[in-house]
């Protein structure tokens, strides 16, 4: 039953996040950007706190990574993720993902585990790329969990890092069970047409923040590397073995990063789906309990893991 309510309460979420997040960042250097995300995050955590178990690895010549392991209510664990959060490159970890990655864990029996990998500008590019692998030998040793039956997910530059971490994976000669990026950045060149054609529509990001926070992140690097901008890899070892879902909404300056990666995949061969929510904007699926387009999307995340994991 649809709630006759929902698109005035859709409108005043996109003003909150306007006025609270967009505006401000524009002008914003990437060091305060972050600190200010975290601060939304940390308010928005007290209204769905998690209490996840924390342990810290130490990656040979990487700074230590800390991992937030959230687990079902049930005690049988029939799957389990990688998920990778968003946050420009510069912020976010559990106050901002915590609720969602505990939704993960209860509604698919999941043990999810979030790295807190190291963020720019203090850390860049290949950093939180080389602790994401060091995470999944840690997974693998942990709890026995090979990469063939990983599930990896990841938002907004989460999302770039998990293709990234896909392609060395590939590299490795290791494919995942399933990908899932949600409103992804893939294409660090900031070529894609959405950037002008929707950086008004999205309420929550700016094409000037994006940029600044991308050249923190890369310090230099080209962005023409493909674990810089996953939509110029190479995924044709997922072929017949791994599908991708990418899950995006129709406002997201972020839009054609998602197109551009969907169809680069099809050229390639590789199963992927890509969903585009109408009306919403950049990580909606975080709002799992306020939007219903939300929830919709993770019961399409949980359908696409349970399916991948059943062959």
């Amino acid at each position: 039953m649809k709630n006759p309510m929902q698109p005035a309460i859709n409108k005043i979420i996109k003003t909150l996040l306007r006025i609270a997040i967009k505006k401000p960042s524009q002008f914003a250097s990437p060091r305060i950007a972050g600190k200010a995300l975290d601060k939304w995050s940390r308010v928005l955590a007290k209204l769905k706190p998690t209490y996840p178990k924390h342990t810290t690895i130490y990656p040979s010549n990487l700074p230590p990574l800390q991992l937030a392991i959230y687990t079902p209510k049930q005690a049988n664990i029939a799957h389990t993720i990688l998920f990778t959060h968003g946050g420009a490159f510069v912020g976010g970890g559990t106050d901002s993902h915590g609720a969602y990655a505990q939704f993960m864990a209860n509604l698919l029996r999941a043990r999810v585990v979030l790295p807190l990998y190291a963020l720019a500008p203090e850390h860049v590019f290949p950093t939180a790329q080389l602790q994401l692998m060091a995470c999944t030998n840690w997974v693998a040793s942990q709890y026995q969990v090979a990469p063939s039956q990983l599930h990896l997910v990841g938002d907004s530059a989460g999302g770039c890092l998990t293709m990234a971490l896909a392609l060395r994976l590939i590299g490795d000669g290791h494919v995942p069970a399933s990908i899932c990026v949600q409103s992804p950045m893939t294409d660090l060149r900031f070529i894609q047409p959405s950037y002008k054609e929707r950086g008004d529509r999205d309420p929550l990001l700016s094409a000037s923040i994006l940029s600044k926070c991308s050249q923190a992140y890369m310090a230099g690097a080209l962005a023409s590397d493909p674990l810089i901008s996953p939509v110029l890899g190479d995924y044709r070892a997922l072929i017949g073995k791994c599908p991708v879902l990418i899950q995006v909404g129709s406002e997201e300056i972020l839009y054609s990063d998602s197109e551009a990666l969907h169809n680069i995949l099809v050229e390639q061969g590789v199963s992927s789906t890509l969903s585009c929510y109408n009306g919403m904007w950049h990580s909606f699926q975080l709002l799992n309990g306020l939007v219903p387009q939300a929830n919709k999307a993770a019961h399409q995340l949980a359908d696409f893991i349970r399916n991948c994991s059943a062959h």
